[in-house]
């Protein structure tokens, strides 16, 4: 077993030890062969499930992915803590793949678009109040 595939499958015991889901379920995720292969490849531990990283584990990487030639160099031979991921292990089509799933999550809203933090964006009509 590779050091990789071995890190994940580790991560992924824990994860049931502790009663957790080795992969989270989403309730109605479209099919995407590339969200597949960054889930089985064990990418979501580290970068979270849409890509959105974390300062701990691992950065964003969603939605704007660096371009494939970069993010392939980088899988290949990364210069932090993430392993690396030979071609045996995660092929050129499926690093596509996932870059593709990568590419099509689409931007998340700003601040100035949540009424909740402050936004601007319109409110429910408020409930009359009843009558006394």
């Amino acid at each position: 077993m590779t050091p990789s595939r071995s890190l994940a499958r580790s991560a992924g015991l824990c994860l049931l030890a502790l009663g957790l889901p080795a992969v989270p379920a989403l309730a109605a995720a479209p099919a995407n062969p590339g969200r597949a292969v960054f889930l089985d490849m064990g990418c979501y531990l580290c970068h979270g499930v849409e890509g959105q990283g974390a300062r701990a584990t691992g950065p964003a990487l969603a939605p704007r992915p660096f371009p494939l030639a970069a993010m392939k160099a980088y899988v290949r031979a990364p210069t932090g803590q993430m392993p690396p991921y030979s071609a045996d292990i995660l092929s050129d089509a499926q690093l596509g793949l996932i870059h593709d799933y990568l590419a099509s999550i689409p931007q998340g809203r700003t601040a100035a678009e949540i009424p909740l933090l402050g936004g601007t964006a319109p409110r429910p009509a408020a409930k009359p109040a009843p009558a006394r």
